[in-house]
This record gives structure tokens, C-alpha cells and sequence, in this order.
């Protein structure tokens, strides 16, 4: 019960520490005029160190139950798991540029075009408690923003003078949702 207890503990300070260590103001990229919304600091050595202690776990766990092949499936059922679950997060922090202007929303990853939504498409937004992400709707895409990211005061500002109608009801829902990451 008391590691348990502990666990909680330290999963709050990590998540407090990601959130409190984010810069809320973006960074303009004088070529294209856009802002980026990077990931900061903190949390790119978070998943890093994460990465390698999944790694570590599915090998070692792997390697420790080599003999036994019900105890490998399940070893390796449930920190190959974890492992792919921190690759993914891995993916996002590596290879998936999100950019935002004036005009609207990029999405640009290593394996797909770049996405462009237009401030006056976006149809819907929500905000997703679990994963921690803005969800932006239009008739043809949907962009995640994670709230890990950098720079979001300054998408917020962007994004409340820029969405009408539905939209922008679901931005302030959202925003406010989003404020306190614990509630």
C-alpha cells in the first residue's frame, strides 16, 4: 500500500513539474511567421528516461524469464506494453511538429503530409482529460495539441480571438479543463 502511495506521489510531481516548467509563450519562426509549440525541457528528459528504464524493464524481464515461457508471454505482454506505449510518446516528441499562426493549425509528422487547418474550419474542440490534449475538429482533419507542449498562452490568445460559434464555446470548455491538470 505504501509504494503504491509513493508512486502517486511521485507521478504528481512529475506531471506538476511538467506542467509548471512549460514556457507559456511561443516562439515565432522568422521564415514562415508561424509559432512552434514545442516540448520543453523537463518533459523531453522525462520520456527519454522513461524510454530507457522501459527498455531496461522489458529486456531484463525478457532475459529473467527466458525458461519459462508463460512467464515471457505475460513479462513481455506487460512491459512490452509499456515500452510501446513511451516509444509512441517517444514518436510525438521526436518526429511531430505542431505550428500555429494567424491563420490557422499545422501538423506535420516523419510518415504523413503536412496537415494545415484554417482557424475558420475548425468545427469542434475538445479537450481529452485523459490523454491531456486539445482535440481540434474540422470537416477533414483532427490536430492534438498536448498541453506538455510550450508556448500555449500564446496559442490560447491566438486561438480565442481567431474561433467563432461552436468552436470557440469549445475552446473556453476546454481551456478551462485544461488549466488544472488534476482536475
Amino acid at each position: 500500500m505504501a509504494s503504491g502511495a509513493a508512486g502517486d506521489v511521485i507521478t504528481r510531481w512529475i506531471i506538476r513539474k511538467i506542467y509548471a516548467s512549460r514556457n507559456p509563450v511561443a516562439v515565432r519562426d522568422t521564415t514562415t511567421g508561424r509559432f512552434d509549440l514545442p516540448y520543453g525541457t523537463f518533459y523531453r528528459w522525462t520520456i527519454i528516461l522513461l524510454f530507457v528504464a522501459s527498455a531496461a524493464f522489458l529486456v531484463l524481464g525478457l532475459a529473467g524469464t527466458a525458461g519459462d515461457l508463460k512467464a515471457t508471454l505475460i513479462v513481455g505482454g506487460i512491459f512490452g506494453a509499456l515500452w510501446a506505449a513511451v516509444a509512441l510518446a517517444v514518436w510525438d516528441l521526436r518526429f511531430v511538429t505542431i505550428r500555429f499562426g494567424e491563420d490557422g493549425i499545422w501538423k506535420s509528422s516523419a510518415t504523413r503530409p503536412e496537415v494545415f487547418v484554417p482557424w475558420s474550419s475548425v468545427t469542434a474542440v475538445k479537450y481529452s482529460e485523459s490523454m491531456k490534449w486539445f482535440v481540434f475538429r474540422s470537416d477533414t482533419s483532427t490536430i492534438r495539441v498536448s498541453v506538455a507542449r510550450d508556448g500555449l498562452g500564446t496559442f490560447a490568445q491566438v486561438a480565442s480571438s481567431r474561433l467563432h460559434g461552436p468552436a470557440a464555446t469549445g475552446w473556453s470548455a476546454a481551456a478551462a479543463k485544461a488549466a488544472d491538470p488534476f482536475s
